[in-house]
Formats: C-alpha cells, structure tokens, sequence
C-alpha cells in the first residue's frame, strides 16, 4: 500500500500510573512494599538455581528501576513477606518452592493474590481491606497453618487441588462473598466464615479444560473489534479504496510458529495493525453441557496462557499492550460505538471488556502481552512464555448451560503486533 492515509480518529494512550515495589532479601525472606498505585507482580523460580527467585512487574517497576524489567533475587531461604499498599495490586506465585511461608498484608483497593504451582514449608497468613478482593490457590501445597481474612466487599477465596498441612481459617466480612474449596481436601476442623450478606460457599465440581493449538482450533474462533469495520479508511496510489480490514491488516486462524522458534508446532494465530489506537484481537469458545457446564451455575475463571510474540519486554511501548481473559455473556457481535457520529463509524464488541488498562464486566487485565526477554537477550525474536490470571467477577452459565470464554488483547499503541497463542488451560470453579 502506497501514500497511505487513514481517517480513523485516534485516541490518547491510556497507560496505568507506574507505580514502584521495593524488593529486597531480609533474614531469608524475600521482602515486598508496594506505593500508593496499583502494583502486580509474580514471583517464580523457573529454570533458576535454589534459594533464588525472579520478580517480574506488571506495567510496576522493580526499586525504582526506571523500566518493567525482571529482577532475580538470591539467598531466599525462608519465605515471603509482602505489603501492597493502596491501590488495585496483584500479586501472583507460579512454580515456587519454598521452605518458609507467605504473609501479605493488602491495603484498600482491588487486591488479588494468586497461587499456583507452590510449595511452602510453613503457612499463609493474609489480610485484605475493604473493596473487592481475592485469594485464590490452585495446585499447591501449603505445609503449615493457613490464615486468610478479607474485608468488606464481594471477596473471592477459592482452593483447587490444594494439600494443606496444617489448619484452614477463611473469614470474610460483610459483602457477596464466595468461598470456593473445588477439589481440596480440607483439614478437618477448618473454619469457612463468610460473614453476614449473600454469600456462597461450595465445594467439588471442578471443569479443567485444556487446549492446545498445535493441530487445529480446538473449537476456537478469532475476532476483531474497535475499529471502523467494512468501511473505507484510506486510498492507495491509484485512487483506490482500501476497507478497514485490509488497511488494519487483520489476520488470524491456525499457523506455523515463526521458523526462528525451531518449532513445527502450529498456534491461532492474531495479528493487526493497530491504526485506531484501540484495537482488540480476542478468541472465544462457546461451552456447553457436553463440557460439563450446569445451567444456571456461577463459576470463578482461572486461565493459564502459553503463546509467542516479539515484543521484548523491555520496549517502552510494552505497557501499552493488555492480555485480557474472562466470559463473553452472549454470542460476539459488533455494534456501532455511539460515541462515534463521524464519516467513520468505530464498532465494538457487544460485551464489556474494559478500555486497555481496565478491567471491564466480562473481561480481566492478566498480563502484559511480551516475550519475556529484555532487547538485549532477544530483540525482536519471537519467544515463548506463559502468563496465569484470574477473571475478578464471577460468570454464569445460561439457561441452555452455555458459557463462552473469552481471551484477547488490547493495544493502546499503533503499531502492527503479532500473537501466536499456543495452549489456553482454563478452569472453572463452581461458587454456587
């Protein structure tokens, strides 16, 4: 396409407020202080000797760094103690052995804390303020006593494949809480206290789905939204129009990985250009009864993604790209946004998904789209990585027992960005 020029209006960059964790090592204790603003970071030990673990930052830096690079710490031989500070923090454990235990102490904001793939030796002691609030642990062992309090607000505490070595006490206060055990086989004198409200506490019934696009679309299908759909947005060399699709270069569907990944493996693939500074690219699978879904039932949703890109993750622009995961609520459908009443019309999908660095209704922030590698280990290379989140609002299935799920990413920044998903491992806890 030659002398291109689009028209569609772009909008500003909506980008969280960087905020700042310290980290540092403290008597065997890896120590964590968030500020004032929404910090979120995950802490692992992949592929690192013992007694070391990464800090990896989520649109957060790491003590005062400048930029959103990971960070690995030695000589952690006890467990963690984390502060979170005000503000909408997230904290995630993944493939984490431990021979300590977690204390974590969040302040006023939406606060999440997730476990997965940990071993402690000792206990968990956790406290949440008021605002909605969750803690949950999947496939983990916990060797000492369990302590989890939240405050006032709809809070979430959820257990999946959890094996708990000493006692289990969950209080939560006023508010629609949920607490879910899924298949965990809880000490005999645990204490589940929802508090006075609305509240749901369940166990057992747990879906486990398990997708892997190496050979086709496991019954997946892609999408584009926030863009001017089938209209003209620019002209070439000659005069011609070009449609929005062509112009946004929209691609999508089941493909080889890239050859530079030495891997015959294919992916679904979700490519484009992002000309309206919005652009979301998402994939979504209706499930039914055959998937075990019940009718009526509400469900808490757990995603663990693998897929590849070649944004390195210490590109300024990387906070501008948000994975999101979470439920659509009815069949995806483009509709006209009103707030456009131009020449050119921008369509959205029929859901709510939250603008960029927003959690929305029917979609969660759980990651920033990366390769995992700083510039100066891989440049532009395409490369693996996965990324685990929880969707923050529980879904229901319809009356039929349909529920669709739903992953995607959305771009603030204009430029063409390439996703090759790889597996999606979802899981759904029953909450009533």
């Amino acid at each position: 396409i030659k002398n291109y020029r689009h028209q569609c209006e772009t909008l500003e960059i909506r980008r969280l407020l960087a905020g700042n964790v310290t980290a540092e090592v403290i008597d065997g204790d890896l120590v964590l202080k968030g500020d004032q603003y929404g910090n979120q970071v995950t802490v692992d030990q992949i592929d690192l000797p013992a007694r070391s673990v990464r800090v990896t930052p989520y649109a957060t830096e790491i003590n005062g760094s400048g930029s959103f690079k990971s960070e690995v710490f030695s000589g952690v031989t006890r467990g963690i103690r984390a502060r979170l500070g005000l503000g909408d923090d997230g904290l995630t454990l993944q493939g984490l052995g431990l021979a300590g235990g977690l204390e974590v102490i969040a302040g006023a904001g939406r606060d999440s804390i997730l476990l997965s793939g940990v071993s402690l030796g000792g206990g968990i002691y956790a406290r949440t303020k008021m605002d909605v609030d969750s803690f949950q642990i999947y496939d983990s062992s916990i060797g000492g006593d369990v302590a989890i309090y939240t405050g006032r607000g709809a809070d979430v505490v959820s257990f999946d494949g959890v094996t708990f070595g000493g006692q289990l006490r969950v209080g939560t206060l006023r508010g629609w809480d949920s607490i879910a055990t899924g298949d965990s086989a809880l000490p005999e004198a645990a204490v589940l206290d929802a508090g006075s409200g609305q509240n749901l506490v369940t166990s057992n019934g747990t879906i486990r789905l398990d997708y892997d696009f190496a050979n086709d679309e496991q019954g997946w299908a892609a999408g584009f939204s926030d863009y001017p759909a089938g209209q003209v947005t620019a002209w070439d060399s000659q005069g011609n129009p070009i449609i929005a699709e062509e112009a946004f270069n929209l691609q999508s569907g089941i493909r080889p990985l890239p050859d530079e990944m030495g891997s015959s493996d294919t992916a679904f693939l979700l490519s484009g250009r992002n000309l309206s500074d919005d652009l979301f690219m998402y994939m979504n699978r209706e499930l039914s009864a055959e998937d075990g879904i019940v009718a009526g039932r509400k469900y808490l949703l757990y995603y663990d993604l693998t897929f590849s890109t070649n944004h390195p993750g210490d590109d300024g622009t990387v906070q501008a790209f948000y994975l999101k995961a979470g439920s659509l609520p009815q069949p995806p459908e483009l509709v006209a946004d009103p707030r456009y009443t131009g020449p050119i019309v921008k369509y959205r999908l029929n859901a709510d998904i939250g603008v960029q660095s927003n959690d929305g209704l029917d979609a969660s922030v759980v990651g920033m789209m990366h390769n995992g590698l700083t510039f100066a280990e891989g440049g532009w290379q395409f490369h693996s990585r996965s990324v685990l989140g929880t969707h923050r609002n529980s879904v229901v299935a319809d009356a039929q027992g349909r529920l669709r799920l739903l992953v995607g990413m959305d771009s603030a920044y204009e430029i063409t960005e390439t996703l090759y998903m790889q597996q999606i491992n979802a899981r759904l806890i029953p909450v009533n």
